[in-house]
Protein backbone atom coordinates (compact mmCIF):
# COMPACT_ATOMS: atom_id res chain seq x y z
CA UNK A 1 0.00 0.00 0.00
CA UNK A 2 1.35 3.65 -1.22
CA UNK A 3 2.03 6.05 1.46
CA UNK A 4 -1.04 8.15 1.69
CA UNK A 5 -0.41 11.87 0.80
CA UNK A 6 -0.75 14.57 2.97
CA UNK A 7 -3.94 16.96 2.19
CA UNK A 8 -2.73 20.33 -0.19
CA UNK A 9 -1.79 23.36 1.81
CA UNK A 10 -4.40 25.84 0.72
CA UNK A 11 -7.51 24.29 2.03
CA UNK A 12 -5.86 25.25 5.10
CA UNK A 13 -5.34 28.69 3.34
CA UNK A 14 -8.69 28.84 2.29
CA UNK A 15 -10.52 27.58 5.71
CA UNK A 16 -8.16 29.98 8.13
CA UNK A 17 -9.32 33.00 5.66
CA UNK A 18 -12.95 32.45 5.84
CA UNK A 19 -13.19 31.65 9.76
CA UNK A 20 -10.90 34.72 10.16
CA UNK A 21 -13.35 37.24 7.84
CA UNK A 22 -16.48 35.27 9.53
CA UNK A 23 -14.71 36.45 13.30
CA UNK A 24 -14.10 39.91 11.91
CA UNK A 25 -17.69 40.92 9.98
CA UNK A 26 -19.13 39.42 13.63
CA UNK A 27 -17.38 42.38 15.44
CA UNK A 28 -18.98 44.90 12.22
CA UNK A 29 -22.35 43.77 11.14
CA UNK A 30 -25.39 45.90 13.04
CA UNK A 31 -27.07 44.64 15.72
CA UNK A 32 -30.35 42.53 14.44
CA UNK A 33 -33.76 43.63 14.90
CA UNK A 34 -36.43 41.94 16.43
CA UNK A 35 -34.46 39.93 19.03
CA UNK A 36 -34.39 40.17 23.11
CA UNK A 37 -30.30 40.97 22.24
CA UNK A 38 -29.53 42.48 18.98
CA UNK A 39 -26.39 42.57 19.73
CA UNK A 40 -25.81 39.32 20.81
CA UNK A 41 -27.79 37.40 17.88
CA UNK A 42 -24.44 37.46 15.82
CA UNK A 43 -24.49 34.15 17.68
CA UNK A 44 -26.29 32.50 14.44
CA UNK A 45 -23.41 33.10 12.31
CA UNK A 46 -21.97 30.18 13.99
CA UNK A 47 -24.27 28.12 15.22
CA UNK A 48 -26.88 27.87 12.18
CA UNK A 49 -23.72 27.12 9.69
CA UNK A 50 -23.07 24.46 12.30
CA UNK A 51 -26.10 22.68 12.41
CA UNK A 52 -26.79 22.95 8.66
CA UNK A 53 -22.82 21.51 7.90
CA UNK A 54 -23.27 18.95 10.28
CA UNK A 55 -26.61 17.84 8.43
CA UNK A 56 -24.82 17.83 5.51
CA UNK A 57 -21.58 15.48 6.67
CA UNK A 58 -24.44 12.96 7.73
CA UNK A 59 -25.50 12.59 4.65
CA UNK A 60 -22.04 12.06 3.32
CA UNK A 61 -21.74 9.75 5.76
CA UNK A 62 -24.44 7.78 4.28
CA UNK A 63 -23.10 7.54 1.38
CA UNK A 64 -19.42 5.65 2.61
CA UNK A 65 -22.09 3.50 4.76
CA UNK A 66 -23.40 2.28 1.54
CA UNK A 67 -19.95 2.43 -0.02
CA UNK A 68 -18.58 0.13 3.17
CA UNK A 69 -21.55 -2.38 2.81
CA UNK A 70 -21.17 -3.36 -0.64
CA UNK A 71 -17.02 -2.75 -0.33
CA UNK A 72 -15.41 -3.89 3.13
CA UNK A 73 -12.30 -1.73 3.67
CA UNK A 74 -10.40 -0.64 5.93
CA UNK A 75 -10.56 2.93 3.72
CA UNK A 76 -14.02 2.59 3.46
CA UNK A 77 -14.91 2.85 6.99
CA UNK A 78 -12.52 5.39 7.70
CA UNK A 79 -14.34 7.69 5.66
CA UNK A 80 -17.23 6.78 7.27
CA UNK A 81 -16.18 7.02 10.97
CA UNK A 82 -14.40 10.08 10.16
CA UNK A 83 -17.93 11.66 9.52
CA UNK A 84 -19.72 10.54 12.19
CA UNK A 85 -16.94 12.41 13.92
CA UNK A 86 -16.89 15.60 12.18
CA UNK A 87 -20.93 16.10 12.40
CA UNK A 88 -21.04 14.93 16.36
CA UNK A 89 -18.20 17.81 16.89
CA UNK A 90 -20.65 20.30 15.08
CA UNK A 91 -23.43 18.89 16.57
CA UNK A 92 -22.13 19.39 19.93
CA UNK A 93 -21.35 23.10 18.98
CA UNK A 94 -24.33 23.53 17.51
CA UNK A 95 -25.97 22.38 20.78
CA UNK A 96 -23.57 24.56 22.95
CA UNK A 97 -24.32 27.81 20.92
CA UNK A 98 -27.66 27.37 21.21
CA UNK A 99 -27.61 27.16 25.04
CA UNK A 100 -25.69 30.50 25.01
CA UNK A 101 -28.65 31.75 22.80
CA UNK A 102 -30.94 30.55 24.56
CA UNK A 103 -29.61 32.47 27.89
CA UNK A 104 -28.80 35.76 26.10
CA UNK A 105 -32.37 35.67 24.58
CA UNK A 106 -34.71 33.86 26.07
CA UNK A 107 -33.29 34.25 29.89
CA UNK A 108 -32.41 30.47 30.21
CA UNK A 109 -29.65 28.26 29.89
CA UNK A 110 -32.26 25.30 29.23
CA UNK A 111 -35.90 25.86 29.21
CA UNK A 112 -36.64 22.42 27.63
CA UNK A 113 -37.62 24.23 23.86
CA UNK A 114 -38.83 21.67 21.48
CA UNK A 115 -36.39 22.96 19.43
CA UNK A 116 -33.84 22.50 22.05
CA UNK A 117 -34.73 18.99 22.76
CA UNK A 118 -35.41 17.52 19.25
CA UNK A 119 -31.58 18.77 18.25
CA UNK A 120 -30.44 16.97 22.31
CA UNK A 121 -31.63 13.52 20.70
CA UNK A 122 -30.08 14.30 17.31
CA UNK A 123 -26.93 15.11 18.87
CA UNK A 124 -27.30 12.04 21.38
CA UNK A 125 -27.97 9.64 17.97
CA UNK A 126 -24.60 10.67 17.15
CA UNK A 127 -22.77 10.03 20.03
CA UNK A 128 -24.66 6.56 20.24
CA UNK A 129 -22.95 5.83 16.98
CA UNK A 130 -19.70 6.57 17.87
CA UNK A 131 -20.01 4.40 20.64
CA UNK A 132 -21.27 1.60 18.97
CA UNK A 133 -18.20 1.56 17.05
CA UNK A 134 -15.89 2.18 20.13
CA UNK A 135 -17.92 -0.97 21.13
CA UNK A 136 -16.85 -3.55 18.77
CA UNK A 137 -13.48 -4.72 18.53
CA UNK A 138 -13.36 -7.26 15.29
CA UNK A 139 -12.55 -4.88 12.42
CA UNK A 140 -15.29 -6.20 10.02
CA UNK A 141 -18.20 -6.20 12.71
CA UNK A 142 -17.79 -2.70 13.41
CA UNK A 143 -17.68 -1.41 9.57
CA UNK A 144 -20.80 -3.31 9.44
CA UNK A 145 -23.03 -2.11 12.40
CA UNK A 146 -22.01 1.77 11.98
CA UNK A 147 -22.79 1.19 8.54
CA UNK A 148 -26.52 -0.05 9.01
CA UNK A 149 -26.46 2.12 11.68
CA UNK A 150 -25.78 4.98 9.69
CA UNK A 151 -28.26 4.17 7.28
CA UNK A 152 -31.46 3.21 10.04
CA UNK A 153 -30.75 6.58 11.93
CA UNK A 154 -30.72 8.82 8.78
CA UNK A 155 -34.70 8.63 9.10
CA UNK A 156 -35.13 9.73 13.13
CA UNK A 157 -31.75 12.62 12.40
CA UNK A 158 -34.06 14.01 9.33
CA UNK A 159 -36.88 13.96 11.13
CA UNK A 160 -35.63 15.72 14.07
CA UNK A 161 -34.18 18.22 12.06
CA UNK A 162 -35.72 19.43 9.66
CA UNK A 163 -39.25 17.94 9.85
CA UNK A 164 -40.55 17.95 13.64
CA UNK A 165 -39.31 22.07 14.30
CA UNK A 166 -41.82 22.36 11.43
CA UNK A 167 -44.80 21.11 12.65
CA UNK A 168 -47.84 22.75 12.95
CA UNK A 169 -48.24 21.75 16.68
CA UNK A 170 -45.19 22.75 17.56
CA UNK A 171 -44.44 26.05 19.52
CA UNK A 172 -40.79 26.78 19.83
CA UNK A 173 -39.05 30.05 20.65
CA UNK A 174 -36.56 28.98 18.18
CA UNK A 175 -36.37 31.84 15.57
CA UNK A 176 -36.54 29.18 12.67
CA UNK A 177 -39.80 31.09 11.45
CA UNK A 178 -37.95 34.49 11.24
CA UNK A 179 -35.02 33.21 9.26
CA UNK A 180 -37.42 31.30 6.98
CA UNK A 181 -39.57 34.42 5.85
CA UNK A 182 -36.57 36.34 5.14
CA UNK A 183 -36.87 38.19 8.16
CA UNK A 184 -33.06 38.97 8.70
CA UNK A 185 -32.04 41.62 6.67
CA UNK A 186 -29.01 41.07 3.84
CA UNK A 187 -25.99 42.07 6.69
CA UNK A 188 -27.08 38.70 8.33
CA UNK A 189 -28.09 36.90 5.64
CA UNK A 190 -24.56 37.67 4.22
CA UNK A 191 -23.11 36.38 7.98
CA UNK A 192 -24.75 33.37 7.73
CA UNK A 193 -23.83 32.65 4.57
CA UNK A 194 -20.13 33.85 5.09
CA UNK A 195 -20.13 31.63 8.01
CA UNK A 196 -21.65 28.53 6.13
CA UNK A 197 -18.52 28.69 4.11
CA UNK A 198 -16.15 28.74 7.25
CA UNK A 199 -17.23 26.33 9.00
CA UNK A 200 -17.88 23.99 5.94
CA UNK A 201 -14.25 24.77 4.53
CA UNK A 202 -13.21 24.08 7.92
CA UNK A 203 -14.77 20.56 8.39
CA UNK A 204 -13.53 19.76 4.98
CA UNK A 205 -10.27 20.36 6.21
CA UNK A 206 -10.30 18.71 9.64
CA UNK A 207 -12.33 15.63 7.43
CA UNK A 208 -9.44 15.69 4.95
CA UNK A 209 -6.55 15.53 7.80
CA UNK A 210 -8.37 13.20 9.69
CA UNK A 211 -8.97 10.53 6.85
CA UNK A 212 -4.88 11.13 5.86
CA UNK A 213 -3.90 10.51 9.62
CA UNK A 214 -5.71 6.97 9.67
CA UNK A 215 -4.70 5.94 5.83
CA UNK A 216 -1.36 6.30 7.90
CA UNK A 217 -2.28 4.07 10.49
CA UNK A 218 -4.01 1.68 7.96
CA UNK A 219 -0.68 2.03 5.98
CA UNK A 220 1.65 1.06 8.98
CA UNK A 221 -0.47 -1.60 9.94
CA UNK A 222 -1.03 -3.09 6.48
CA UNK A 223 2.76 -2.54 5.91
CA UNK A 224 3.30 -6.73 4.99
CA UNK A 225 0.38 -6.06 2.33
CA UNK A 226 -2.80 -7.73 3.77
CA UNK A 227 -5.59 -5.52 4.69
CA UNK A 228 -7.55 -6.09 7.85
CA UNK A 229 -11.32 -6.02 6.89
CA UNK A 230 -10.60 -7.84 3.90
CA UNK A 231 -8.58 -10.98 6.27
CA UNK A 232 -10.52 -10.67 8.67
CA UNK A 233 -11.83 -13.85 8.65
CA UNK A 234 -9.47 -15.92 8.31
CA UNK A 235 -5.92 -16.67 6.03
CA UNK A 236 -8.02 -17.58 3.07
CA UNK A 237 -7.26 -14.87 0.97
CA UNK A 238 -2.74 -15.23 1.76
CA UNK A 239 -0.51 -16.95 2.85
CA UNK A 240 1.85 -16.29 6.45
CA UNK A 241 5.51 -15.57 5.76
CA UNK A 242 5.77 -17.78 8.71
CA UNK A 243 8.75 -20.67 8.42
CA UNK A 244 10.60 -23.09 10.52
CA UNK A 245 13.06 -22.39 13.17
CA UNK A 246 15.95 -24.62 12.98
CA UNK A 247 17.80 -24.59 16.06
CA UNK A 248 21.02 -26.95 15.78
CA UNK A 249 21.91 -29.23 18.86
CA UNK A 250 25.22 -28.43 21.07
CA UNK A 251 27.87 -30.92 20.53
Amino acid sequence: MKTPLPPRPWLSFVAGGLLAATLIYTYIAPPAKGFMSPDLARILFFHLPCALVSSVIVWVGAFWAVKTLSNPSESNELRLSTCWEMATILAVLTLTTGILFSRVQWGEWWNWDPRQVSYLFVTLLLLGGLALRAGISDDSKRATALAGYSLVMMIPIAFLTFVYPRLPQVRSLHPSTVIQQGALDSSYRMGVMLGMLAVGAAATLLWRRRVWVGELEIAWRNRDGKSGLENSGGDSGGHSDRRAVVVPREH
